[in-house]
């Protein structure tokens, strides 16, 4: 079994556990501020790098956890990643002060090599620009965790994201905000101002099993002894689910409908340009699941109409999410009932959510 941490966005934690026992089968060792524990076996790492979306990225202990930098002992696991020629670099993470970092970074850099050396008999080479094992020491709760990053990039920013909207966001957050709304496989998903695709994307992701990256990704885990010869198979579900989604901007669908073919869903995600008060011609009443509309600050006055083609467009009892930039102030309108909401933020981006449940009209006798 391989130690793994997975490293999230604060506010996320209990939607990555989810993840990770809906794919693994296995409950999460512990769980702090923006981590997660778990012991995997070899194949589900592969199983999680390609499926998982919450992660910012993975890292495979070659440490036990200890509260300072001083008392940081590698141990025999350091055979499982590291090989001859191999080109190190050490970052440090929630810890403030860029010099404190970079002390703590040499600190543990010069503590690795040493521990290499007595190891695995070579010593391997620091290099800042491109190296091919990064090794990652995550402060969490007063606690260092420290392991290589099993993709050697951050996986969160999605490489499908080449048109990006400067109202949009990470996949994380995309994942994170169709999670919220409850959305799961099978459902008929419409996603409201669609901007680059990014929650679109995420959820047809999600309803369709596809593989995050391509096999041609060059993940860093490919070099490491441990994996030689290992292979998962990655196979989408037998049954497809189309997410449909729509903006009344130009741009915003073309973007959307690049990042949606460089993500491999053209068949999957079905992207419309059309005006907020056209929804009720272009698509059936009653005929969707959930709805998620994310609304930027242009878009605050259209808030009426959007309660009304949510309420044209969604079954009874079904769901509207409403995102917002910012907090939200929004009044509940007669025709729905607040079910949940939150508020989650990444540095000065500040983004609150409510999920409604559409009320059932009482049925005459």
């Amino acid at each position: 079994m391989v130690r793994i941490y997975f490293v999230v966005q604060l506010g996320m934690e209990e939607i990555a556990v989810q993840e990770f026992q809906e794919l693994c089968s296995c409950t999460a060792i512990s769980v702090h501020a923006g981590l997660i524990v778990g012991d995997i076996t070899p194949e589900q790492v592969l199983l999680v790098l390609q499926r998982m979306q919450s992660p910012q990225r993975i890292l495979l202990a070659i440490a036990e956890p200890t509260n300072t930098v001083e008392t940081i002992a590698f141990d025999d696991r350091l055979k499982l990643y590291f090989y001859p020629q191999c080109r190190i670099k050490v970052e440090v993470e929630n810890v403030r002060g860029q010099e404190v970092r970079s002390r703590i970074a040499r600190n543990v850099a010069g503590k690795l090599i040493s521990a290499v050396e007595n190891v695995c008999g070579f010593e391997p080479v620091v290099e800042m620009k491109k190296p091919t094992i990064i090794v990652y020491a995550v402060c969490v709760e007063g606690t260092y965790y420290v392991g290589v990053d099993a993709a050697g990039f951050e996986l969160h920013a999605r490489r499908y994201r080449l048109f990006p909207s400067a109202a949009s966001f990470k996949g994380d957050f995309g994942y994170y905000f169709v999670r919220a709304s409850g959305f799961q496989r099978g459902e008929k998903l419409l996603v409201g101002f669609v901007k680059d695709g990014t929650l679109a994307i995420e959820a047809a992701l999600l309803a369709n099993g596809v593989p995050l990256y391509p096999q041609s990704t060059a993940f860093s885990y490919l070099s490491f002894p441990l994996f030689q010869g290992v292979q998962c198979a990655l196979e989408r579900l037998p049954s497809s689910t189309t997410v449909y989604a729509f903006d009344s901007s130009s741009p915003a669908v073309v973007a959307a409908r690049r990042n949606v073919s460089l993500a491999g869903l053209k068949s999957l995600v079905d992207v419309k340009r059309c005006l907020l008060d056209e929804l009720e011609v272009v698509y059936l009443s009653a005929s969707f699941d959930r709805i998620i509309f994310y609304v930027s600050k242009k878009d605050e006055e259209l808030i009426n109409e959007i309660y009304y083609q949510a309420s044209t467009l969604l079954k009874e009892g079904g769901f509207l999410l409403l995102l917002r930039c910012g907090s939200s102030d929004t009044v509940e309108p007669a025709s729905f009932t607040v079910i949940s909401n939150g508020v989650i933020s990444r540095g000065d981006s500040v983004y609150s959510w409510r999920l409604f449940q559409k009320k059932v009209k009482p049925h005459l006798l």
